[in-house]
């Protein structure tokens, strides 16, 4: 579903679905763009972990290290929090209930929701990583990000 192809030295050709993208990575930071070059997501690292921005620098998510884990806030918000959970992690909403899993099997990892169906699969990033993109799935351009920029950092 997502693929990040290199094409010149800090730039990238990315692919969502039948949709292609450019990625490019300056010191901490990664934005993609449209054929237009317009902006539509960043992704940046800070001290606690990183964040994610619309193309007009809305923060779309913070992800804050949680022990092994992230939790997952809008501005306001807690959406979810990351926690290790066997061999793989689990997402719970801030009341406590199970919204999804992560199951590992070395660099490839399943989602499933809470009835165990298949969600996704991605390989090549760590659990939290894959959690993290179970938490943005219903915005793939900000899931294409994050997995990029975790791949680069």
């Amino acid at each position: 579903l997502i693929s990040v192809r290199e094409k010149a030295s800090g730039k990238y050709k990315i692919k969502v679905r039948s949709k292609e993208y450019k990625g490019k990575v300056k010191d901490d930071k990664i934005k993609i763009t449209d054929s237009s070059g317009n902006t539509l997501i960043k992704v940046k690292v800070k001290d606690y972990g990183f964040k994610v921005y619309d193309g007009s620098d809305t923060t779309i998510i913070k992800a804050k290290h949680d022990g092994a884990g992230y939790k997952i806030k809008d501005e306001n918000t807690t959406l979810a929090r990351i926690k290790q959970k066997g061999d793989g992690y689990r997402i719970t909403s801030e009341s406590g209930a199970e919204t999804g899993r992560v199951k590992g099997y070395g660099t490839s990892w399943e989602a499933v929701d809470p009835s165990g169906e298949t969600i996704f699969k991605v390989e090549g990033v760590d659990g939290r990583t894959a959690a993290v993109l179970l938490v943005l799935q219903k915005n793939s351009l900000a899931q294409a990000g994050v997995l990029f920029f975790k791949q680069k950092f």
